[in-house]
Formats: C-alpha cells, sequence, structure tokens
C-alpha cells in the first residue's frame, strides 16, 4: 500500500484516506459512499485532491493496484447456481440521448470491478439476465447568478428501472423499480460550452447508479 493510499482502523469507526483524483480513487469513493448510503453514516470531507471518508463500520475496505473488486464473495440475493449474468443495452424511455448506453456500461464495469461475476451482452450462456429500463430523464437549473439571472447550476435526475431473472425457468431473482438518481454540475460562464458541461455529470450518476445496483444484488442494501 502506498503512502497515498491508507486506512486505519479504530474501535468506533474506520478512517480511510483515498487519492480521489486518480481514476482507482474515485472507484473507491464512490463505494465508500454507497457503503455508508445513510449521510449519519458517512460523511466526505473534501479537500483539493482528497477525500477523507469516516465510515461508521467495523471493516476497513483496500485496494491496491489497478484491478480489485469490492465483493469477492457470493451475493446474498442471487442462488449460487448463478456464475455468468448477463446484461444487454437497457431501454430508454425519455429523450436522455444516449443515457441508456452509459448506465449499461457502468453497470458492466461494476460488475467486472466489485463482484465475482462474468458480465456478458447477450443472454445465450448466461444463469441470470439483468434488464434495466431509463424511465425518467429531467435537468432543471438549481442556482442562478443574482447579477443577471445566468443558470450556473444544474440538476440532473435520472429515473430506473431492473429486473434480473434466472434464464432456466423465468423466476425473478431480483426486482427494484421506481429508482431515482440525482446529480448536479456547475454551468460556466461559456455559453457555447453548455451542453457539453453535463458529460462529465452523466458519467459521475451512471457510476453511482451501477455501484448502488452492485451493492443492492451483492448485500441486499436498499
Amino acid at each position: 500500500m502506498t503512502a497515498n493510499m491508507q486506512s486505519t482502523i479504530e474501535n468506533k469507526g474506520t478512517v480511510a484516506l483515498v487519492d480521489s483524483s486518480t481514476l482507482l480513487g474515485r472507484e473507491i469513493k464512490e463505494v465508500l459512499e454507497v457503503r455508508g448510503l445513510s449521510r449519519d453514516r458517512l460523511r466526505l470531507l473534501e479537500t483539493p485532491g482528497w477525500a477523507v471518508a469516516l465510515l461508521g463500520l467495523s471493516t476497513v475496505l483496500m485496494a491496491a493496484g489497478c484491478g480489485y473488486r469490492v465483493s469477492v464473495g457470493a451475493s446474498r440475493v442471487l442462488p449460487p447456481a448463478v456464475r455468468i449474468i448477463a446484461v444487454p443495452v437497457f431501454q430508454n424511455e425519455t429523450l436522455g440521448f444516449k443515457i441508456e448506453q452509459k448506465l449499461t456500461q457502468a453497470v458492466h464495469q461494476a460488475f467486472l470491478l466489485r463482484t465475482p461475476y462474468k458480465v456478458q451482452s447477450v443472454t445465450a450462456g448466461s444463469d441470470a439476465v439483468l434488464h434495466g429500463a431509463v424511465t425518467g430523464f429531467y435537468t432543471s437549473p438549481v442556482a442562478f447568478d443574482p447579477a443577471n439571472g445566468r443558470t450556473t447550476e444544474v440538476l440532473i435526475t435520472v429515473g430506473l428501472s431492473v429486473r434480473m431473472t434466472d434464464t432456466s425457468d423465468g423466476q425473478v431473482l431480483f426486482e427494484a423499480g421506481n429508482l431515482v438518481y440525482r446529480e448536479s454540475y456547475e454551468v460556466g460562464q461559456d455559453t457555447e460550452t453548455y451542453i457539453g458541461e453535463n458529460l462529465p455529470a452523466l458519467d459521475r450518476l451512471s457510476r453511482r447508479v451501477a455501484a448502488r445496483l452492485i451493492a443492492s444484488l451483492m448485500e441486499g442494501v436498499e
């Protein structure tokens, strides 16, 4: 473990210090957010390039190197016979451009990084299939410049429903509907780049959705 990735276990909780300026650090930070879930159990303190996560947990999450898995054991939700999971491209019932592709890609990546399961796009040869649908996609201004009324912050809201079924008998293994996720982003002064500024926020939102979905599948966390 490098100096930039330290963890300390204390009797009353865990203090994890990760470099959030790196891809690995951002992934760990998102997992820590999911592990805490409720804000009374998790508090993130930001400083330039760093994130300090204070968790009321008895175990510490550590990752060293470029590849890691958060949940290496079997799911508490899925039956032991499930080893290969198919995740076809989610349906998009909204006008959000390619949002279903971003979400599907993020779920694929989360399965590979955080679970022992093999994931694929096609149903053939899989033990279970995860279907998803983007049911809502909205953007709304939430902050304005008092001097000129210009929008300075926008909130993205995404609605999602998912269902996992056993490919052998069609039994529903996991189902969640009316899921809502939100992510905000600041708007720059350059109006020509206004539209493009939502792309990083969509990426962050997709990773958060995928992380929480994996937590639900692996640990039964809602």
